[in-house]
């Protein structure tokens, strides 16, 4: 458990009608206000973004480029992903939407809701610059938001991430982080009620950093030690960003590393406020 909610995946193939753009030069097109909204119906994301362009087999890390072709690798593997380019005046980001199915309203005619998105960036840049050119994160952080650096096993993100948490957040947004942890499922179970709320993770791939089983032990008093590099060891934010995700997350989790045995741990550490 890393403090993200994630949960079984279900195909949306069922459901799932692909309306490709019919040229090429479409593949990019700049996207000045549109911005993701996790939550929303397939429906609604098309509204905004448009159709799909193709689709990201994350299973092998592969893309796939036709109707066909999508519909054939949802029968064999577990995560196909809805994928939109979109350029800015400085970057290009391709933008994964893993949607998951919501029973709530219809068993028979479930709705396909938006419950996490990774981005891909063309041109790896330091926090700053990504941070300005992301509409999302103007709205998470309005009001502010705490970063914290992690070099713990994020997942989806294969590496060191800067992981945003909003100061505050609405009764609204509240509630539907809520939805989207719970699977938009009724819960009673209290683990399942705590703090959710929308993040967004920014990171690069370095597999050297995440295999940390060989750099700890237990000292007699029963606290981690680690060996190695640290979090602390990482420039934060002038590392060039290679991918950022939106997702649900529970800040208290990440707090918690913080805490006995974990802390203060090498693993997290405290990279200050932010406000655009």
């Amino acid at each position: 458990m890393d403090g993200t909610s994630y949960g079984k995946k279900v195909s949306k193939t069922s459901a799932l009608v692909f309306v490709f753009l019919a040229t090429s030069t479409a593949f990019a097109q700049q996207e000045p206000v549109a911005e993701v909204e996790l939550g929303r119906t397939m429906q609604e994301v098309m509204q905004v973004f448009g159709p799909p362009q193709k689709c990201y087999v994350r299973d092998i890390s592969e893309h796939r480029f036709t109707p066909t072709e999508c519909q054939a690798a949802e029968q064999v593997y577990d995560d196909v992903r809805d994928v939109y380019s979109r350029k800015t005046t400085t970057n290009e980001y391709e933008l994964r939407m893993n949607y998951r199915v919501d029973l709530s309203k219809s068993r028979l005619h479930p709705d396909l809701r938006l419950e996490s998105v990774e981005l891909v960036i063309d041109k790896p840049k330091p926090f700053a610059e990504i941070a300005s050119d992301r509409p999302e994160v103007g709205k998470l952080c309005a009001e502010g938001c705490f970063r914290f650096g992690t070099i713990w096993d994020m997942s989806g993100m294969d590496g060191p991430a800067l992981v945003l948490y909003p100061k505050k957040q609405t009764k609204e947004d509240r509630a539907n982080a809520d939805k989207i942890a719970s699977g938009f499922e009724e819960t009673t179970d209290k683990e399942g009620q705590k703090d959710w709320t929308f993040a967004i993770c920014m990171g690069w791939t370095d597999h050297s950093l995440m295999d940390r089983t060989h750099d700890t032990d237990f000292s007699s008093d029963g606290k981690i030690v680690y060996h190695g590099p640290t979090a602390n060891d990482i420039d934060w934010l002038k590392h060039p960003i290679e991918k950022v995700q939106i997702a649900v997350q529970s800040p208290s989790w990440m707090r918690s590393m913080r805490e006995p045995p974990y802390g203060p741990a090498p693993a997290v550490v405290e990279v200050g406020e932010y406000k655009p």
